[in-house]
């Protein structure tokens, strides 16, 4: 199923509470008012076990929508980014 063209996947990913994450997305996606932004922020991404079920449901929206959904990440470690990146986002 791929939806409206100005309609995007937004999601925010942290391994603490997502704040900044928040705020530096927020202060990007200001800049597109013409685009509807279907937000997530998923918090306390700090073990494999979560950032793979991130990245699962991230993946998983890039396949429902027909569109790489927009990841603004603050993961400090490289390992669990690792699992962000491999999805098919920005």
């Amino acid at each position: 199923m791929k939806i409206e063209s100005n309609k995007r996947s937004v999601f925010f990913v942290s391994d603490r509470t997502g704040k900044t994450a928040e705020s530096i997305g927020q202060s990007l996606l200001s800049q597109f008012g013409s685009i509807e932004f279907q937000q997530q922020t998923h918090s306390f991404i700090n073990t494999e076990a979560a950032a793979q079920q991130v990245a699962k449901h991230i993946q998983q929206d890039a396949i429902t929508t027909g569109q790489e959904p927009l990841v603004f990440s603050t993961l400090v470690d490289t390992n669990l980014q690792a699992y962000i990146s491999s999805t098919d986002a920005c």
